[in-house]
């Protein structure tokens, strides 16, 4: 397997939250690819990404956004991107009226 693609960064967007695998020198590429860029994390290993989740978000990933089994699916695949679809949790409730 390519070893490019076992790492990946978390991308938060107002739109979204994601993991992109892409290969960035720096966080200003990552911004520059997403309109609506807020902040990243990484790269990170699937277990460096799913401990920050763990510690950030609880144990209970039904309230990530992604799932541990989404992660290991999405780092077993040849795909680029996970999107969430929804915006970073407390910041959307907050946002919405």
């Amino acid at each position: 397997m390519d070893e490019t693609l076992l790492e990946a960064h978390i991308v938060y967007c107002q739109s979204r939250m994601l993991l992109d695998r892409g290969q960035y020198a720096s966080w200003r590429e990552i911004q520059d690819a997403y309109d609506d860029y807020k902040a990243s994390l990484g790269p990170w290993s699937e277990a460096e990404i799913l401990g920050f989740l763990e510690e950030d978000w609880g144990q209970d990933d039904a309230r990530w956004p992604f799932t541990r089994r989404s992660i290991a699916e999405f780092f077993r695949s040849g795909e680029r991107l996970l999107i969430c679809q929804e915006p970073e949790p407390g910041a959307a409730a907050e946002g919405r009226e």
